[in-house]
């Protein structure tokens, strides 16, 4: 785009097309933020790493936004949280296993931390992306 200035008016008109850029950008982060949570909320509901009776602990994952990022960076990103709505009591108990009732260990299913640490790989491959496509 170009934008006809004068040398006095050259400062304002550079931090003015920065302003428009990084709302752009910011938008564009936060889509896809929010895609790798909703993603993620997926993988949780398909993965079965234990016998789940009812499916209800599997259909109940949820991504929700939750606020923005303001205490490590000084762009406005969303964050969002992927949790188990009805029976977030027993995602510890699954993920890292418990004593049972008869006093013996019951096994820990993994299934959380898979997740996560492909929801951080996803979530940092997909702003990249975004930064890529919007420098040209």
């Amino acid at each position: 785009m170009v934008v006809k200035v004068t040398y006095n008016d050259l400062a304002p008109a550079i931090q003015k097309q920065l302003e428009g850029y990084e709302v752009a950008l910011m938008g564009d982060i936060n889509k896809a933020i929010k895609k790798t949570a909703e993603w993620g909320a997926d993988q949780l509901h398909t993965a079965r790493a234990y016998h789940d009776r009812t499916g209800a602990y599997s259909a109940s994952w949820k991504a929700k936004p939750d606020g923005y990022n303001k205490e490590n960076s000084k762009f406005m990103t969303e964050k969002y949280k992927i949790y188990n709505e009805k029976h977030y009591r027993l995602t510890h108990l699954l993920e890292k296993g418990h004593v049972g009732r008869n006093g013996k260990r019951v096994s820990a299913y993994e299934h959380i931390g898979p997740v996560e640490d492909l929801v951080m790989q996803l979530a940092l491959s997909e702003v990249q992306r975004v930064i890529r496509e919007n420098a040209n």
